[in-house]
């Protein structure tokens, strides 16, 4: 008697989008950009988001069960202030200065820039459909901000998902469970 392995299509799924969709929203949000990146009177604006992005991604604030970087609320600035090119840019530094630390090898630096460039995409989205409907601007970042949680808390639990098999649901509601207010009153504040 042979033993048939049963196959997972969620799991084929999440492994497709993460292994090949986050890749290429990462090449096609670093091309997409790169004219923005280029202008001149852009470099005084790239330079502070790189000094913010350092400062972020190094000032974490711990609290009782984990620890968040500050740079979220930096790429949602960027977002908001200047538009997508800025947010991609410090997504990027962010990144390269994540791998470089923890030595990641390529075909994970790219999965997770891709992640958080289709998080900046949506939200860009609707800070654009907002703007349509010309809803005052506080009312739109107190929209954008929960959006942005929750779109990149999804990505990033799907990555979980395909990586290390947990179910996505779990991943999740512990997600949801473990940081949402403090995040979120990080983004407020930043």
């Amino acid at each position: 008697m042979q033993l048939q392995k049963k196959i997972d299509l969620k799991l084929i799924i999440a492994d497709i989008i993460v292994q090949y969709v986050f890749p290429l929203a990462a090449i096609i949000g670093l091309i997409s950009v790169l004219p923005e990146l280029e202008v001149r009177e852009h470099a005084g604006i790239l330079f502070v988001y790189t000094l913010l992005t350092i400062l972020g991604t190094f000032t974490p604030v711990r609290s009782y069960k984990y620890v968040i970087t500050l740079n979220n609320a930096v790429v949602l600035s960027g977002l908001l202030l200047y538009g997508t090119w800025v947010s991609v840019w410090a997504v990027v530094i962010e990144i390269l200065i994540l791998a470089f630390l923890y030595k990641m090898p390529v075909k994970r630096i790219l999965p997770n820039l891709g992640q958080t460039i289709i998080t900046i995409w949506v939200v860009s989205y609707f800070n654009h459909l907002f703007s349509v409907l010309s809803l005052p601007w506080m009312f739109t970042d107190l929209f954008l901000i929960p959006i942005y949680y929750l779109v990149n808390t999804s990505l990033a639990t799907l990555a979980v998902f395909a990586v290390y098999q947990i179910p996505w649901l779990i991943t999740f509601k512990n997600m949801l469970k473990s940081y949402s207010m403090t995040y979120l009153l990080i983004m407020v504040v930043g």
